[in-house]
């Protein structure tokens, strides 16, 4: 029995088992990475509102979408809808909606992309060489949904089209405020 002198000195425990060290371990860690996360400066800027006077803060974003499509249907001998999925800084699916001519390609794109859409009008220059039409012109947002609201600007438009399988591959790079 400890004397009256030894009562308020705190003796050292006895080594624990080795599971409840593991477990203390996993404890001490998890809480650890959660307090890294909740406290870095990235963290601070994610939970800070993206808004500002009332309209989303948006931020000039360098985009290099390529996407490949399939002819979805066409309507007469120049109107075609191309849809497929899309891969490079956002990721997503692609709907076409085009008109090739001689002299002019010219419609509309969608992209469904996580967290939202966005949509514009496109125009370009057709080349034909072969059973491909190759085109190079440009891309305008007019329209974003979602966190993609408020979005505008304009990317080069790029592609080629089979124009026997109608298959097609196209580019949209440059920089647009998102």
């Amino acid at each position: 029995m400890p004397s009256k002198q030894d009562r308020g000195r705190t003796q050292a425990s006895p080594p624990r088992p080795p599971r409840r060290r593991a477990a203390l371990a996993r404890r001490t860690a998890f809480a650890a990475a959660l307090a890294a996360a909740l406290f870095t400066p990235a963290a601070a800027a994610a939970a800070r509102p993206a808004h500002r006077h009332g309209k989303a803060a948006l931020r000039q974003t360098y985009i290099h979408e390529e996407a490949r499509l399939h002819l979805a249907h066409k309507n007469g001998s120049s109107a075609i809808v191309e849809e497929g999925s899309a891969a490079g800084t956002f990721s997503g699916s692609l709907s076409a909606q085009l008109s090739v001519k001689i002299s002019t390609v010219t419609g509309s794109v969608v992209g469904y992309l996580k967290g939202g859409a966005i949509s514009g009008n496109v125009t370009a220059t057709p080349h034909v060489s072969g059973k491909y039409v190759t085109f190079k012109g440009t891309f305008k947002l007019s329209h974003g949904t979602g966190r993609y609201a408020g979005a505008s600007g304009t990317a080069g438009f790029y592609g080629v089209i089979n124009r026997e399988t109608y298959d097609a591959t196209v580019q949209l790079v440059g920089r647009l405020r998102m």
